[in-house]
């Protein structure tokens, strides 16, 4: 892609650290460890993301989740990020322009739309945009436009800054690529995060989840000798024994779609009884 800083990404290259390197890697070209491709991989029972349930959880989507607990994690984020731009020596303007962007953040963001106004320097609006062609999502991966290294170039020399804006430019870079980051792990910690018990809490919302169905379709689809098995309610059938509730659910996941489709037929049998008995 035309006008990405690529000598920023070569120098923060080499300050990575091999595992992030890893990481990098496997993130920005889509093969990390997410819902969808475990899923397609024939690893995973579901696509959807574990965080709102809503979309296919891909690369894309756990840096957009629209979640609270999503928006939260990255508002968290952001605060590193700011920090760093204010410690850099960034100017004013472009540090408002990436915070003000990431505060509320989807993926139809526009760095454009956050600019500040500047009646003395147009350049910023002329980077935003050059970003936006470039995308916010590669933006976030660390690839970031050549426009911001030229601003800052004339900053740091305007302020007589000893700080050097090839520096700048690879810290950017990192520090964008952490702000990632900290989506993934906080996605990650919704999926392994556990109870009290030891017990995946991502897997108990499921397991509560198809509790509540069955006993909400009540004695539906279910021959009378197995009635009493729906007498519970939510909160008793997760006090059994762990291998009785589960031995319950299967049974009753089991016997529901036999008898529901032998009810099928016999429905279907009377139907072409009746038409032919009507035609005579």
């Amino acid at each position: 892609i035309d006008g990405i800083d690529w000598e920023a990404l070569r120098h923060a290259v080499k300050r990575k650290p091999l595992y992030h390197q890893r990481w990098t890697t496997k993130f920005i070209s889509g093969f990390s460890g997410s819902n969808h491709k475990l899923h397609q991989m024939g690893k995973h029972s579901t696509g959807l993301c574990p965080r709102c349930e809503l979309f296919a959880e891909n690369t894309t989507h756990i840096l957009f989740c629209q979640n609270s607990k999503s928006k939260e994690s990255r508002r968290d984020a952001l605060v590193s990020l700011d920090r760093w731009l204010e410690t850099s020596q960034t100017r004013w303007d472009i540090r408002e322009t990436i915070v003000h962007t990431l505060t509320d953040l989807q993926s139809t963001s526009k760095l454009a739309s956050h600019v500040p106004f500047n009646p003395y320097d147009e350049s910023i609006h002329t980077a935003a945009r050059h970003q936006d062609t470039i995308g916010l999502q590669n933006m976030l991966e660390g690839f970031i436009s050549v426009e911001w290294r030229k601003i800052m170039s004339h900053y740091y020399r305007d302020i007589q800054s000893n700080r050097t804006v090839q520096s700048w430019a690879a810290g950017l870079h990192m520090q964008l690529q952490l702000f990632s980051r900290a989506q993934w792990e906080h996605r990650n910690s919704v999926v392994h995060a556990r109870n009290t018990k030891g017990r995946k809490i991502i897997n108990e919302q499921k397991l509560q989840s198809r509790l509540e169905y069955q006993l909400n379709l009540g004695i539906r689809y279910l021959p009378v000798h197995l009635h009493h098995l729906v007498s519970y309610t939510v909160n008793e059938a997760l006090r059994q024994p762990r291998s009785k509730m589960m031995s319950w659910l299967h049974h009753l996941e089991t016997v529901r779609p036999y008898y529901e489709e032998a009810e099928s037929r016999e429905v279907n049998t009377q139907r072409i009884f009746i038409r032919h008995w009507l035609r005579t």
